[in-house]
């Protein structure tokens, strides 16, 4: 399941540049109240794991208010890092605007490999799922992940699957080449 964190909340503040510490501090993901998700991607792609993928984690509406039990150990959750901002059009305190494009080039490869590495783990390959999708028509559903694009996703699994064919050719030249040394086995 893909989030975003809708953190930190800038108010009418404009947003920072993606190597701002203020965005990429995972500190704040790191305490039991703020550690709703498996896994955090700050916007340089670093990672902050609170949970490991093999425990039972809920974390959207569906899971809590429609399946509720029976839903532990269906998802795997991972937040991406996105600052919000206020629409001074909307009600006070809202967080309606996310920065366009909404997440980082280094955001889309860590996931590419968070979702790689569970696909492996799990045996098949997964199916990604966005938070606002899967809330979609539940009372306080979630709007997040805001302004994530599908097609820069992809992008970031065919450079995943490019680097690890490279890295497996490579491999196997190796290997070849010491089968024929003599007295390497």
């Amino acid at each position: 399941m893909i989030h975003d964190t809708s953190w930190p909340w800038l108010d009418a503040q404009p947003f920072p540049i993606d190597t701002d510490s203020q965005v990429n501090d995972l500190g704040f993901y790191a305490h039991a109240s703020t550690a709703m998700a498996h896994v955090f991607v700050n916007r340089l792609g670093k990672t902050l794991t609170t949970h490991e993928f093999e425990e039972p984690w809920r974390a959207t509406k569906l899971e809590n208010k429609v399946i509720g039990l029976h839903s532990r150990g269906l998802f795997l959750h991972v937040e991406l890092v996105q600052p919000r901002r206020r629409d001074t059009n909307g009600p006070a305190g809202n967080d309606a605007l996310a920065p366009e494009p909404g997440f980082t080039t280094a955001q889309y490869d860590t996931l590419a490999l968070l979702y790689m590495a569970a696909s492996v783990r799990a045996g098949f390959g997964l199916v990604p799922g966005l938070h606002a999708a899967i809330d979609d028509g539940l009372t306080g559903g979630h709007d997040d992940p805001q302004n994530f694009q599908l097609e820069e996703f992809a992008a970031a699994l065919i450079r995943l699957q490019t680097r690890l064919s490279a890295l497996s050719t490579n491999l196997v030249s190796t290997d070849s080449a010491l089968a024929k040394e003599p007295g390497v086995r």
